[in-house]
């Protein structure tokens, strides 16, 4: 299985359940679950160059905290992120 652009793993992958949902769970604790490993991709993805990246890889993820910075969405979408609110 390959890695994605910029050597990220490709969003069908994120959308999987973890392995702790494979057996009878609530769906809230699934989809949690879920919120936690996207934001820690996420998370990566910003803090980390991923190896192979270009240039423009780089420009964009380096944009991305301005980005944060400059619009309440991206800011909220983070904040709840971090903080495990419940998704909608």
């Amino acid at each position: 299985m390959g890695a994605g652009p910029a050597g990220l793993m490709p969003a069908r992958l994120l959308r999987l359940a973890p392995p702790n949902c494979s057996t009878p769970a609530p769906a809230p604790v699934c989809a949690a679950s879920r919120q936690a490993e996207r934001f820690s991709h996420d998370m990566t993805a910003l803090l980390h160059r991923a190896p192979g990246a270009t240039a423009i890889d780089d420009r964009l993820r380096l944009a991305r905290p301005d980005r944060i910075a400059a619009t309440r969405s991206a800011a909220a979408g983070l904040a709840e992120g971090c903080t495990g609110s419940p998704l909608e």
